[in-house]
């Protein structure tokens, strides 16, 4: 349809068909085309600003991140693959460094506000000025989404958001960045980026080799555990066979235990990893029993050390080797003379007991480790200490499995958070730090097995220059936590079922409410 036919009909005599005024009704004048004089008017090209083309031109910029998007198949294809690289490179730093991208949000859209301003000023007339909106639009959407999403940062850094509205955790994001920067930065150079990337892929890689045989050996272990279990109380005084306990090795501590065991093969080894009998021998601790002693004494000792060597003797059990670790300066549980006893023994029946890590350990760990093959096929490791030293082994544990680069999540994605600010710390820390805070830890093994001797011991003093998250007070407090965590997956897990409830008359799952009520983590 052309101007100046008819486009709608309007009643009486002013217009006609033309969608003119007459002549007659236009004295002295010609004919007025109303339709020619309101499609040549554009307010978005008449050099005049418009509040209304400068408010559509923001809106615009603010949706400007998904529109143009869509706006093509090219666009469509590099914005997907740049979300999907950004996804991949979130991943391999690990949430830790969350702060930092909302810190960078914040910046670009500073930058973005900084050109509109620029070009505000440069604007030759009112059409410029509408167009600068949409750059205000950009800049405003990207520090809007990266404010909004600040506290959600903070937690996958774990961090706590308690009492944080949205511009105090920004501002803490802000806070954090440099930190955040150099964690990101170690990461790359130490390639604990692998070992992010996988843990956070890793339900996408079920066929990942190491994770299937991860999960088949810790199926074992649990059907073997009990066995085991039974196995070393049977061979122990009759007084401490009720302080011994087990569990199977968990699949993350099981695969990260091939995944470094696999660095150290040679190319002919590693060829083997896919035969699972081979691999169950390079994982000789799938089955956990530890004794945690009330009576750490020598008398005590003597008796337990004796008990062990006539099983041998017997044959009622078989040791393959023996850590008999300690701190520097510290005090071991077994004493040249025990580990001799034990050799000897071994001696007597044909085998020959392998004696490893007699040098004192950097982080002050203090314990007797003995791998046992049981007699139902299990592959063991038999821990040994006294319940002081237990009291700091449990807490400090975390440490050694984030030195590791192992999961502490343990797939619980509660635990994940809670232990996400000792991970920060722990890969923020410069070689100073690291080293006073190995003096802190040998101190306090050294002040468990003290108190073990009646010697007298004082508790060590915190370094300063340390975050107080990787206080032992604030360690074992996380530790108590986790066990509630644990203790509530496993109750949603296992026990209990699903019930019919009163919320949006929907399902509920009274683990939850359980878990809730029981468990106080950082939120």
């Amino acid at each position: 349809m052309t101007v100046g036919e008819v486009k709608f009909l309007v009643s009486g005599n002013y217009y006609n068909k033309t969608g003119s005024f007459p002549a007659w009704k236009n004295p002295g004048r010609e004919p007025v085309d109303v339709f020619q004089k309101r499609e040549n008017i554009d307010r978005s090209n008449d050099g005049k600003f418009s509040g209304k083309e400068a408010a559509k031109n923001f809106g615009k910029g603010v949706i400007s991140p998904v529109t143009s998007m869509f706006s093509s198949a090219a666009n469509f294809a590099i914005g997907a693959g740049a979300l999907a690289a950004s996804t991949v490179l979130f991943f391999a730093i690990g949430g830790s460094a969350a702060p930092l991208l909302v810190t960078a949000g914040i910046v670009m859209g500073a930058v973005q506000a900084g050109t509109a301003i620029h070009k505000a000023v440069k604007a030759k007339n009112g059409d410029d000025k509408e167009k600068v909106f949409f750059d205000a639009g950009e800049a405003t959407s990207s520090i809007g989404l990266s404010v909004s999403g600040a506290r959600a940062a903070l937690k996958l850094a774990g961090i706590s958001t308690e009492r944080l509205n949205l511009f105090s955790a920004t501002g803490k994001c802000i806070k954090l960045s440099p930190k955040a920067l150099k964690t990101s930065y170690d990461t790359f150079t130490t390639g604990a980026w692998k070992t992010n990337l996988f843990n956070a892929l890793k339900p996408l890689l079920c066929r990942d080799k190491f994770y299937l045989h991860a999960r088949a050996l810790n199926k074992e272990a649990r059907v073997q555990i009990n066995g085991a279990i039974q196995e070393i109380k049977s061979i122990l005084p009759e007084e401490m066979r009720d302080l011994v306990i087990g569990r199977p090795k968990a699949c993350p501590s099981i695969q990260a235990r091939l995944h470094k065991v696999f660095k150290r093969l040679s190319p002919e080894m590693q060829s083997k990893m896919d035969d699972l009998d081979f691999v169950r021998k390079l994982v000789n601790d799938s089955a956990g029993t530890r004794l945690v002693l009330k009576d750490t004494s020598p008398a005590s000792i003597d008796k337990l050390v004796g008990s062990i060597a006539k099983a041998i003797e017997t044959g009622k059990i078989h040791v393959t080797k023996i850590d008999n670790y300690r701190a520097p300066q510290g005090y071991p549980y077994f004493s040249d003379e025990h580990i001799a006893l034990l050799k000897a023994a071994s001696k007597k029946v044909g085998r020959e007991l392998i004696v490893e890590s007699m040098n004192a350990k950097k982080s002050g760990y203090t314990a007797v480790q003995i791998n046992i093959k049981h007699k139902n096929g299990a592959l063991g490791e038999f821990q040994i200490h006294g319940k002081p030293t237990n009291e700091i082994y449990k807490p400090e544990h975390v440490i050694h499995n984030i030195r590791q680069m192992k999961d502490v999540s343990q797939e619980i994605p509660e635990l994940g958070r809670l232990y996400g600010p000792i991970k920060f710390v722990m890969q923020s820390m410069n070689d100073v730090q690291n080293e006073k805070f190995n003096g802190y830890l040998v101190n306090l093994y050294k002040f468990s097995r003290q108190r073990e001797m009646g010697l007298k011991s004082v508790m060590p003093e915190f370094p300063e220059g340390l975050n107080e998250v990787v206080n032992f007070k604030n360690l074992k407090q996380l530790y108590q936590k986790s066990k509630l965590i644990k203790e509530g997956e496993k109750v949603k897990k296992y026990v209990l079922p699903r019930y019919i409830g009163s919320v949006e008359n929907g399902t509920v799952d009274i683990a939850d409410d359980y878990y809730q009520k029981k468990v106080n983590i950082v939120s």
